[in-house]
């Protein structure tokens, strides 16, 4: 017997990692002191959002003992999704570098 169906809408996912060795892009650094010392971040392999992005960091900074008496972070990466922006919230004292790495320049969404 043959049936067929009819699909009106349908909505996939994909699940290749966006991050990882092969595309050297899974490091970035930061500074808590204004550039004096580099904590490097590196992202394991696997597939992350802007959220996902912001959460390991935050975890990163966490464990190197960086996070604010208040529990709040000093460097956030937030997505705006209305407008397809990336804003980057730093700090006094923290720098972020971004500009050896290719994690924003490739491989994403």
């Amino acid at each position: 017997m043959r049936h067929e169906i009819a699909v009106d809408k349908i909505s996939m996912t994909y699940s290749w990692p966006n991050i990882r060795p092969g595309y050297k892009n899974e490091m970035i650094k930061y500074s808590h002191d204004n550039g004096g010392n580099w904590n490097t971040v590196t992202f394991p392999n696997r597939m992350y959002n802007y959220n996902d992005l912001n959460e390991y960091l935050h975890k990163v900074m966490t464990n190197d003992s960086h996070k604010k008496s208040d529990g709040t972070f000093n460097i956030n990466i937030l997505f705006i999704l209305s407008t397809n922006k990336v804003i980057i919230e730093i700090d006094n004292n923290y720098q972020l570098d971004i500009k050896k790495y290719r994690i924003w320049k490739s491989h994403w969404f």
